[in-house]
């Protein structure tokens, strides 16, 4: 058997998983958004259309967006393409974290791959191929108010 994983560096600060990605030729901090929609981009960085407004809803509220199409971006070994993506304000979190971020990027990126978070080790690795466990011994994950979720049950009853 065959295993076909990489592992990647993470930090982790304020509860937020930090990694760095390659944005337009540039490397650059962004956090690992598990309901960001894809690359979001922060406007302090990247200018969207002008002629783009697009409505968008987070976890504080509704508020809007511009889009932008990046030509080119790498993120945990992933290269990325012609990538429709957001460009919106993120200076709280730059504010709270005290860095620079210049952008969020969702777990939706990464849908081909079984992706292990290790908060011990601070890792995360990403596998293409899981062979040795059947097709259902994994869950995919739900989105419930931009938060993954699972359904399972616990001494019988029904959680998420």
């Amino acid at each position: 058997m065959q295993v076909h994983a990489a592992v990647y560096p993470i930090t982790l600060s304020k509860e937020f998983i930090i990694t760095e990605a390659i944005i337009e030729g540039r490397s650059v901090i962004v956090i690992l958004d598990s309901g960001a929609p894809g690359l979001v981009l922060n406007q302090k960085y990247y200018q969207g259309n002008q002629d783009s407004v697009v409505s968008c809803s987070g976890i504080y509220g509704d508020f809007e967006c511009r889009s932008r199409l990046v030509k080119r971006w790498e993120w945990l070994g992933v290269a990325n393409r012609n990538t429709s993506a957001l460009v919106t304000d993120l200076s709280f979190l730059e504010s709270s974290l005290n860095k620079e971020v210049h952008a969020l990027i969702g777990l939706s990126v990464l849908h081909q791959f079984y992706v292990e978070i290790d908060y011990d080790q601070q890792v995360i690795r990403l596998e293409k191929d899981f062979e040795q466990y059947p097709p259902s011994f994994f869950n995919r994950f739900q989105y419930v108010n931009h938060l993954p979720v699972i359904t399972c049950k616990v001494n019988g009853e029904k959680r998420i």
